[in-house]
């Protein structure tokens, strides 16, 4: 709670900060494709989604959109073995995530390519594992760290100042779990659909 509470604070202290000039807002959402290093660096990509909030205001720096948020973020993970037993895992973990990113904003150029940094809080976990027709699920959130950062790199796509369109790559920097040796980050793809106001 303690640190749910320290991101939501820096979330609207930043949003403070920067609430100067006329502010462009973004709600956006879309698709989201991730995977785990490491532990898990034969298992393959997890579809699922994410959806948020931003604010971008132009005026801070000059030629750039200062871009802070937050987000609510599916991630996991999806390992099956088939060769010998019919046997398949899957871990799903949703995030609430806080971000700022800093675009480059070139005057009458569509393309706002950036680079940022994300803090995540661990909302829940869950592993399934089914094996020859039956499975069970577990709450596995007890065995993951509750925070996790990352770097972002991506692009967006702007129409007539009031749509966007969004690649994001997300580069885990923590070990999300818990227990043992064993580690893994998170490695995360978005595509993204905005409305500007």
């Amino acid at each position: 709670m303690k640190k749910f509470t320290l991101l939501f604070v820096i979330c609207v202290t930043t949003l403070s900060l920067f609430a100067q000039g006329d502010p462009n807002y973004s709600v956006f959402g879309g698709f989201t494709s991730s995977w785990g290093t490491d532990t898990f660096s034969d298992a393959k990509s997890k579809a699922g989604f994410h959806a948020g909030l931003s604010y971008m205001n132009r005026d801070f720096i000059p030629g750039a959109i200062i871009e802070p948020g937050v987000r609510i973020t599916t991630r996991g993970l999806e390992y099956s073995e088939s060769d010998y037993y019919d046997y398949k895992f899957e871990m799903n973990l949703l995030y609430l995530d806080g971000f700022i990113k800093a675009k480059l904003d070139i005057p009458d150029f569509p393309i706002q390519p950036y680079a940022g940094f994300q803090a995540g809080i661990l909302l829940s976990a869950e592993a399934k594992v089914a094996m020859y027709g039956q499975s069970e699920t577990t709450d596995i959130k007890d065995d993951m760290n509750t925070m996790d950062f990352g770097l972002l790199f991506g692009a967006d796509v702007v129409f007539q100042k009031r749509f966007s369109v969004g690649f994001e790559y997300t580069l885990g920097l923590s070990n999300i779990m818990d227990i043992g040796t064993d580690e893994t980050k998170n490695r995360t793809i978005l595509l993204s659909i905005g409305l500007l106001f």
